[in-house]
C-alpha cells in the first residue's frame, strides 16, 4: 500500500518539478491526483479533504507561484502538511507491560501449536473435511474475537481486563504446547515412514 502511494506521489511531484512556472490549474490538477492517491490508500475521506484544502490554501499563494522553483515549493508544502497530520514525533509501540507481552506470546504459541497439530493430517483430509476445517476456524476465532473486540472497543484496555486476557492467553499457550507435543510423534512417524 505504501509503495503504491509513494509511487503515485512521486509521479505527481516529478511532473511538478518539470515545469518552470506553475499556474493555479497545475496545482489543482496535482492536488486532485494527490487526493486520489490518498483515497486509494484508504486514508479517511475527511482527513484527505482537510489535507488537500490546507495544501491548496498555502500552495496557491502568490509567493509560491512567483518563487524560483514553484514545484519544489508545492512539494515542501505537501511534505509539511503530511508531517503535521502524521505528527512530528516518532511514537514507539509500548509493550513493556507484562500482561501485553504474555497476551501476545500466549496467543502466538496457541496458534502455532494448533497449526502444527492439524497440519499433521494429510492436506486432502484437512481441506476437504468440512467438520475439521470448521473446527479449525472456530478454534482460531474463539480466542481471537474477544481479544480483538476488547482491543477495539475499550482502547486503552484497563489493567485488570488486560491481566485477565493475559491469563487466558497463557492458558491457550499451554493448549498450544500440548497440541505441539502431540503432533511431534505424528511428524516423526511420517518422516521415518517416508511419507514426507
Amino acid at each position: 500500500m505504501f509503495d503504491s502511494l509513494s509511487d503515485k506521489l512521486n509521479d505527481v511531484f516529478s511532473r511538478l518539478k518539470g515545469k518552470g512556472k506553475l499556474s493555479e490549474d497545475d496545482v489543482k490538477e496535482a492536488l486532485r491526483e494527490v487526493r486520489l492517491a490518498l483515497l486509494e490508500a484508504d486514508v479517511n475521506y475527511k482527513v484527505v479533504k482537510d489535507f488537500v484544502a490546507a495544501v491548496e490554501e498555502k500552495a496557491v499563494g502568490e509567493e509560491v507561484m512567483k518563487s524560483l522553483t514553484p514545484g519544489q515549493q508545492v512539494i515542501k508544502i505537501v511534505r509539511d502538511e503530511l508531517a503535521e497530520i502524521l505528527g512530528h514525533e516518532r511514537e514507539d509501540l509500548h509493550l513493556e507491560e507484562t500482561p501485553a507481552v504474555v497476551l501476545l506470546v500466549g496467543l502466538q504459541v496457541y496458534l502455532f501449536g494448533l497449526v502444527v497439530y492439524l497440519s499433521g493430517f494429510s492436506p486432502n483430509e484437512f481441506l476437504f473435511d468440512t467438520v475439521l476445517f470448521a473446527g479449525f476456524g472456530l478454534a482460531i476465532a474463539v480466542p481471537l474475537v474477544p481479544v480483538l473486540v476488547v482491543g477495539l472497543v475499550m482502547a486503552p484496555v484497563p489493567g485488570p481486563l488486560l491481566a485477565s486476557l493475559a491469563v487466558g492467553a497463557a492458558a491457550l499457550g499451554g493448549v498450544g504446547l500440548l497440541l505441539y507435543r502431540r503432533a511431534v510423534p505424528k511428524w516423526t512417524r511420517a518422516h521415518l515412514g517416508g511419507e514426507l
